[in-house]
């Protein structure tokens, strides 16, 4: 990839200069400069953003660097070139040169139109312009990715390309404009991702969130004020991670490029809307009642291990819903759903108590609990009563929930003991008896001296 400096006037740059809604694209050059190539996002700077940037140049003052890449030549042989940074200065500086936009600039409101003086604007001396160019040995594929690295690496000015961003850029065609219609664009209409449902009062953004994409608090200054379609793509990588991922975790990178890659040809997407839209159907028939912790649901992975299950109804799994999102002891509320299909066919005599996990229910582990800890631990003069051993030092103890959460235990004082870490998992390998359970506890902190010494001492080591 060869790059050199060349020089470009702003009048030149401004010279038929378009913006065109129905495809996003932005021409200037007098045809010849792609400001926006489909792997740019569709943004551009909100309004005192824009000014500042006529101002600057208004000023003389420099502005920073920009890198284009030379595409080919045109009919007339004249070189063609696309923006690979550089999108947003050049729209605000072209918008205000070929629109009746008016900026405040040194205590005026200034239009291009009424300038005295263009030449400080249409020849501007601080415009410096890199482009690269693909070498005559280097095939297509190597260019397009040494284009695209250069970019993630250069990109100083916008904010920085999410992972998603530059997979659609290296897996450009068909498929990606499709997917980008179906799950990038946000409109009320029903027929996107962002807005699928919306018809039925539930519009599907409502149940995807973007906790996992690269957000910096810059993107959120850039987003303020901004009234075009901004961004991040985090619905599409939202969906390609659940189509792409089992029953227990979201695809990983690896396994969204692959799909993409395999799919890129493809006339449309609308396989990976079918899938998108049948996930949402599923979990409104489950689940008609909307929460707010919804947002959160890894909907795909639960989708892809329980949908084949036609026994499943919103008769039984709703009420579990409301009931433990009211229950105080559950810390990860937005694991309800996961947990209420984990266990849709348990009943109340063959219950996989391992499964308590998912709720992240309350314990006696935290700070908040270390005093009653260590007073139960004397009561207990230091005795587990699960394997009726002494000796232990309050270290080697935890508290335990002597009536367990799934029997409708609560995390209060009235209801700790302090058992070994060698018996811990004794409620998983045994049947539970809360009476017996009780009995040992009251036992063994009624017991005398004598009685503890009598009883074998823990095996250390």
């Amino acid at each position: 990839m060869k790059i050199t400096p060349m020089n470009f006037s702003l009048k030149d740059i401004a010279e038929n200069y378009r913006e065109n809604d129905a495809d996003n694209s932005v021409i200037g050059l007098n045809g010849r400069l792609d400001i926006r190539p489909k792997y740019q996002r569709q943004f551009v700077y909100p309004k005192d953003k824009q000014d500042a940037v006529v101002c600057s140049v208004l000023s003389d003052y420099p502005i920073n660097v920009m890198y284009w890449v030379q595409t080919g030549v045109n009919q007339a042989g004249d070189a063609t070139y696309e923006v690979l940074d550089g999108q947003q200065r050049l729209i605000s500086l072209c918008r205000f040169m070929k629109e009746p936009i008016a900026i405040k600039h040194e205590g005026h409101l200034v239009t291009y139109r009424a300038l005295r003086d263009k030449s400080i604007i249409d020849n501007y001396r601080h415009l410096v312009v890199y482009v690269c160019e693909q070498e005559k040995n280097e095939d297509d594929d190597t260019f397009r990715r040494k284009k695209l690295e250069w970019f993630e690496t250069i990109n100083v000015v916008g904010s920085k390309l999410t992972h998603q961003e530059i997979r659609s850029a290296l897996c450009y065609g068909p498929w990606v404009t499709s997917a980008k219609a179906y799950f990038v664009h946000k409109d009320n209409t029903g027929s996107t991702a962002y807005s699928y449902g919306a018809q039925d009062g539930h519009p599907a953004n409502k149940f995807l969130s973007s906790k996992n994409m690269e957000k910096t608090e810059k993107d959120e200054q850039d987003q303020k004020g901004n009234s075009d379609v901004y961004n991040r793509q985090e619905i599409l990588e939202t969906v390609l991670s659940w189509i792409t991922g089992d029953g227990k975790t979201p695809g990983n990178s690896d396994a969204i490029e692959l799909y993409m890659k395999e799919h890129q040809e493809n006339p449309d997407a609308r396989d990976l809307w079918n899938y998108f839209t049948s996930l949402m159907n599923w979990v409104w028939s489950l689940f008609p009642t909307y929460y707010k912790e919804m947002r959160n649901v890894e909907w795909g992975i639960l989708y892809n291990r329980f949908h084949n299950d036609m026994t499943l109804s919103s008769a039984v799994l709703q009420p579990r819903v409301d009931e433990l999102l009211i229950d105080t002891e559950v810390q990860k509320r937005e694991n309800v759903w996961e947990y209420v299909l984990e266990t849709a066919h348990e009943t109340p005599d063959a219950h996989d108590i391992s499964k308590e996990k998912i709720l992240n229910l309350r314990s006696f582990t935290g700070k908040e609990f270390k005093a009653l800890r260590s007073a139960q631990y004397l009561k207990q003069h230091g005795v587990c009563p699960v394997c009726m051993k002494r000796g232990f030092e309050e270290s080697e103890m935890q508290g335990d929930h002597i009536i367990p959460w799934s029997k409708g235990g609560k995390t209060k004082e009235d209801n700790m003991q302090m058992i070994c870490k060698g018996c811990n998992g004794y409620k998983l390998a045994q049947a539970y008896d809360i009476n017996t359970a009780k009995e040992r506890i009251a036992k063994v902190e009624g017991m005398t001296d004598s009685e503890v010494a009598a009883l074998p001492e823990r095996v250390t080591g």
